[in-house]
């Protein structure tokens, strides 16, 4: 896994086709635009870290991980106890890059180019202590192709392909999960 800057995230989604506005000024958020995508989902999330944990593990089935990058969106308004827990999958995988006078936070990407085990595994971890801790970032395919975006109490998922809309929606139903179609 490689820490990205704000630039190199710019420039990997930009390659993809999809626009990336840092943040402008302290307490702004980065955003990603995934909101283009023809095809949408949105499920509320689940209440019991059981069913997060499930929920997590799944969409980073359904979702091609390997090569991957997920952009941290929203990065002020936690406590310190939570920025920590999420900072130690950083240092475990040899960066404790964070925030620095850049709004936002300087290190928003987190690319996922290990062995596609490890990738998978870690982009687990990662989305996991997204929708447990309430913090907002979006993943996205190294295809381009499809994303996912956990926010406060949902996550969206979106693709440019008709069968992964469709095995997207045979997924969350095996959960019990009714997903919200937008288009």
């Amino acid at each position: 896994m490689r820490i990205l800057g704000i630039d190199d995230t710019q420039r990997w989604l930009g390659d993809r086709g999809i626009a990336f506005a840092p943040a402008g000024h302290p307490g702004a958020d980065h955003r990603v635009g995934v909101a283009e995508y023809p095809r949408y989902r949105e499920v509320v999330l689940p209440k019991r870290p059981r069913e997060q944990l499930v929920l997590a593990h799944r969409l980073c089935q359904w979702l091609d991980t390997n090569g991957s990058l997920l952009v941290i969106t929203v990065v002020t308004g936690f406590d310190e106890a939570e920025l920590d827990l999420f900072l130690e999958l950083r240092r475990y995988y040899g960066s404790e890059e964070w925030a620095s006078e850049t709004p936002g936070g300087a290190t928003p990407g987190q690319l996922f180019d290990d062995a596609p085990k490890e990738n998978r595994r870690t982009a687990t971890e990662y989305v996991y202590l997204l929708v447990a801790l309430d913090f907002q970032g979006c993943l996205v395919e190294e295809s381009g192709r499809s994303a996912l975006v956990v926010g406060d109490d949902t996550v969206e998922m979106y693709t440019r392909e008709d069968g992964k809309a469709k095995s997207l929606d045979r997924l969350l139903g095996d959960l019990g999960l009714v997903a919200r179609t937008v288009r």
